[in-house]
């Protein structure tokens, strides 16, 4: 009975230290995705505000929506292009394939796994000029899901060691549990 109550003991231990760091894990990712879907709303909102601001002074909208970009700092990762797929803009290195197109009124994020790590990728409709683009931004979570698997990692072993320490306990209460009664075995059979 005791041996039972210290194994359902350890693997409660072990189920309810899982859904602690999983729930953990979770919460990072969802302030990742908010907090990449409000920089690319922060972003599209600049755009259109830099667009409209100098909608009197230049009628070729892709001039106003290039000296817009040109705005953009450069240390992040987006693609501007229609609905048809033409790219407007560009930052250095944008992965073609991670460009999406975006639905009206919605900010999307999806996690792409790829060779070199993971990203979340998140898009907004704009409307410019008339017209109506997808802005599409990129932001690397390799470091944070490595992070979470070498917690997941720690974790399982922490898991053996406790199951391991559990057993081993149980194995020494049963020893001392049954002791009397081999020796009363011994005595009786002498």
């Amino acid at each position: 009975m005791t041996a039972l109550i210290t194994m359902l003991l350890a693997v409660s231990l072990a189920v309810g230290g899982y859904l602690v760091m999983s729930s953990s894990f979770d919460a990072r990712l969802k302030g990742q995705v908010r907090d990449a879907q409000e920089g690319v709303r922060l972003l599209g909102m600049t755009v259109q505000a830099l667009c409209a601001r100098e909608q009197g002074q230049d009628t070729a909208s892709s001039g106003a929506i290039e000296r817009a970009l040109e705005a953009i700092p450069q240390d992040r990762s987006y693609c501007l292009h229609a609905v048809d797929g033409t790219v407007l803009s560009e930052s250095a290195g944008f992965p073609r394939e991670a460009a999406q197109n975006g639905r009206a009124g919605v900010i999307v994020s999806r996690v792409q796994n790829t060779t070199s790590g993971s990203r979340l990728i998140t898009t907004s409709l704009l409307t410019l000029y008339g017209g109506t683009y997808s802005l599409t931004c990129l932001n690397d979570i390799t470091d944070m899901l490595r992070e979470a698997e070498t917690e997941l990692q720690r974790f399982r072993w922490i898991l053996a060691a406790v199951l391991g320490a559990a057993v081993a306990a149980t194995a020494a209460l049963s020893v001392y549990m049954t002791r009397p009664l081999r020796r009363i075995s011994r005595t009786a059979s002498k």
